[in-house]
């Protein structure tokens, strides 16, 4: 569902994109088939050889915008008033890309997820910089949301069976403390690991915030389970990285 306009919906597969508007009575601007389907406005054509796209962002600012993910490791950037990509960013990751999610304070920092075991951090204003800062899982990461509370927190989950609460505020305080350099991990874990929820029994394939209950997620595990949780009250302050609600 859009952002800016809630209205519009996106959805990817092989090798396309389809986009739809619909109206707050549930009617769609295009009209219906035989079979009661409603047909796309809007057919976008992904780049490459039969690639699958795995993950589709809305940009927080323009509603006519959104971002793409693909398993051939691209993130493309579209505009719905043309016909095809407005720009192309290939191979940042090493593996397969799983998932994207735009920043919804500003409309230049993006994170991707991948089968590297990492999540990555861009800023759009500076690619050729490379990434912001990488966050690191024990296996592939399915998912990955910015909080729409709370501007540095994010949430990332996958194959390890754990859904991670990141707070970027201490990444920077962190680099400022050696350095330059990023945390290492401890027992506890990097210092921007505020929580680990360890509740699933199978991989995690999909995890995302309530939009306007604080710190409330949902997490869905391949094995069909579904999860609604909470941390304690007190981890984007800097506590309660161990026992959730």
């Amino acid at each position: 569902w859009g952002v800016v306009k809630p209205s519009n919906i996106i959805s990817g597969s092989q090798g396309r994109i389809e986009f739809w508007t619909v109206s707050s009575a549930g009617s769609s601007s295009s009209s219906s088939s035989k079979s009661g389907a409603l047909p796309p406005i809007s057919v976008f054509q992904v780049p490459g050889r039969g690639s699958m796209v795995t993950d589709l962002a809305w940009s927080p600012l323009d509603a006519n915008c959104f971002a793409s993910c693909d398993d051939s490791r691209n993130v493309l950037f579209w505009d719905l008033r043309k016909k095809k990509e407005t720009q192309k960013l290939s191979k940042l990751h090493d593996l397969r890309i799983n998932g994207l999610s735009w920043n919804p304070f500003g409309e230049y920092l993006l994170a991707t997820c991948s089968d590297d075991k990492t999540v990555a951090l861009w800023d759009l204003r500076n690619l050729d910089g490379g990434k912001l800062f990488s966050l690191d899982h024990l296996k592939p990461v399915n998912s990955v949301r910015w909080s729409s509370l709370h501007e540095t927190i994010l949430a990332s989950a996958g194959e390890e069976r754990r859904a991670v609460i990141w707070d970027l505020s201490k990444v920077t305080a962190q680099v400022e403390a050696t350095a330059g350099t990023s945390s290492s991990n401890t027992n506890e874990g990097p210092s921007e690991m505020r929580f680990v929820h360890g509740g699933h029994t199978d991989a995690i394939s999909d995890i995302d915030w309530h939009p306007e209950e604080d710190m409330l997620l949902a997490s869905v595990a391949k094995n069909s389970s579904l999860h609604i949780w909470r941390p304690g009250e007190n981890v984007h302050d800097g506590g309660g990285e161990n026992s959730d609600e």
